[in-house]
Formats: structure tokens, sequence, C-alpha cells
């Protein structure tokens, strides 16, 4: 039977050998959304099949320590969610929980902390279905282990591999986007596929725990390889469009190889008036090298 409080629609859970409830559902919900340890004197340890499918006004979900399962698309489509805050200890996780969730950036994990690398196993978890399809990332209990770190790196290689015109001609066969769109053009196509490729190697430099050499190599050959001056250019386009206001991106991507003397002065240009302070960064960066220069004639 369903129940209802104020906020939150709940169900008794049987089988458990205390009183447990699991939510269903909610009414007038958004911003926070804190998920409460107890309802009614009884615990609470599932979120329930969609129970917040599609709330567009939830920003960031707070889930108590009691939580054992997320059941399937449970916080799907939450289109405005960007962070999740969940107890380090193993629960239960559905199928597409988090699916259609592209603004969340981080899945923290408290109780106890991890340190340092926190911060970083928090994004990468956030990015592990979101990026590499791979829903067995978003493993709570073994979250920032160097078993788990080298299942994240090895995902990530495959996607690194995967032709950029993979799953072009099933989609068309499937229909998967209205005939005529611009999604059905293959060039489009493939540069969305750099993009996604770009997103994961940033995010990974960013985080960079446990990032053998091999594979550093290959994620900043590729951010090189599509940055202002190159054929293409989408490595720069998620830089700038996605981190624009980041400084330590720039700073990363500048160490990649992605920015450099022979192309300064395009990306440079190509902020125009957006980035300002990214726009001075870059621009400081040229004045010290004439500086530099100039300082080593007066020697």
């Amino acid at each position: 039977m369903i129940m209802q409080n104020t906020v939150f629609l709940y169900e008794d859970v049987c089988g458990e050998e205390e009183d447990c409830v699991r939510i269903t559902g909610a009414q007038h919900i958004g911003g926070v959304l804190q998920i409460p340890e107890r309802l009614d004197e009884k615990t609470v340890t599932s979120i329930g099949k969609k129970a917040f499918w599609g709330c567009d006004g939830v920003r960031e979900i707070v889930l108590p320590v009691s939580i054992r399962e997320i059941e399937d698309w449970a916080f799907a489509s939450c289109k405005q969610l960007e962070t999740v805050s969940m107890p380090h200890r193993q629960v239960g996780i559905g199928r597409g929980v988090f699916r259609g969730c592209e603004r969340l950036t981080c899945i923290g994990i408290r109780e106890p902390l991890l340190a340092d690398e926190e911060q970083g196993v928090g994004h990468l978890l956030a990015a592990g279905d979101r990026l590499l399809n791979n829903p067995y990332l978003l493993d709570i209990a073994s979250a920032g282990t160097d078993e788990w770190y080298a299942r994240w790196d090895a995902a990530l290689e495959k996607l690194m591999e995967t032709a950029e015109d993979e799953g072009f001609s099933k989609m068309l066969l499937c229909g998967e986007e209205d005939y005529g769109s611009r999604e059905n053009n293959i060039d489009h196509y493939c540069s969305q596929q750099r993009k996604k490729k770009a997103r994961a190697a940033l995010l990974r430099l960013r985080y960079d725990d446990w990032l053998g050499s091999r594979l550093r190599g290959e994620l900043t050959a590729f951010l090189t390889a599509h940055t202002m001056g190159c054929k293409t250019k989408e490595a720069w386009e998620v830089l700038t469009a996605e981190h624009g206001e980041d400084r330590s991106y720039y700073e990363l991507f500048e160490a990649a190889g992605g920015i450099h003397e022979h192309n300064r002065e395009q990306c440079i240009a190509d902020l125009g008036e957006a980035h300002t302070e990214m726009k001075a960064y870059l621009l400081g960066k040229t004045t010290k090298a004439e500086d530099d220069f100039f300082d080593l004639l007066t020697l």
C-alpha cells in the first residue's frame, strides 16, 4: 500500500528484519532533494523504480546512510541534477538510474571521505555511464580503489579506440533520429563522437590518480590532434564551451600541447568577447614570452 507524508510517497518493504520502506515518489520538490533516513519510525532502505523520473527542478540529491538499493531509472531525466551525495557502502544500483542527467558532474562519497581523491572519484563516478556507457562503474563500495581505476581506464581506452562513425548506420536503421535532421549527417555524428572523447580525456587528465603513462600519452595525443589549427578542433570547443572560466583546464590543455606558440593567437581570437579571464590569461602568457625574449637580449 502506498503511503504519504507531506513530501514523500512510500511503501513497506516485505521480508526485512526491521521495519523498512521504499520511497516511490514525491511532490513539491526542487533544489536540494534530501532523502530522509526514516519515515514514520521506519527505515528508508530503497528508492523505487522511476520514483523521481523527470524531476527537473532537482539540482542536488543527498541519500542517507540507510540506503541499500536504488531501483531502475529512479532519478532518470532529472535535467538540472548536478551533484549526488551517497554513503560509502555497497548499494544495489539498477538500470539507468541517472540516465539522461546530462548535467550530473559529481557523485560524492561520504562516511568516510576518500581524503584527497574524493573529488576526483566523484567526478569519475558521474561520468562512468554518461561518457563511457558503462553503468558497472557506478560501484560505490569499490570506487577509488586501484581495481576500480583500472576498470574505469579500460572503459576509457575502449571509447578512445572506437571508430568515430561506429553506430551511425545502426542509428539510421533504428530511426533514433528524425529523418533529415542534423543528427543524420555523418560529419555531425563524427564530430559529436570526437567531443565525447575530448570530454572524457580532459576529465581523466584533470583527475589523474592511477593514470598510466601509456594512456596519458594517448589522451594528450588526442587533444593535440583536435585543437585550434588542426583539421578538426572539437577538443578546443569542449574546453571553451564546458570549462570556459576554469583556469585549471586551460593549464591542463596547454600542458598537453593543445595550446602552443603556433596556435595561441588563434585561440585568443576565437575566444572573442567571451571568457575574458581566460583570454587575459592567454594574453599574459604571450606577453611574458615576449618579455622573456627581450630580457635575453639584454644579457
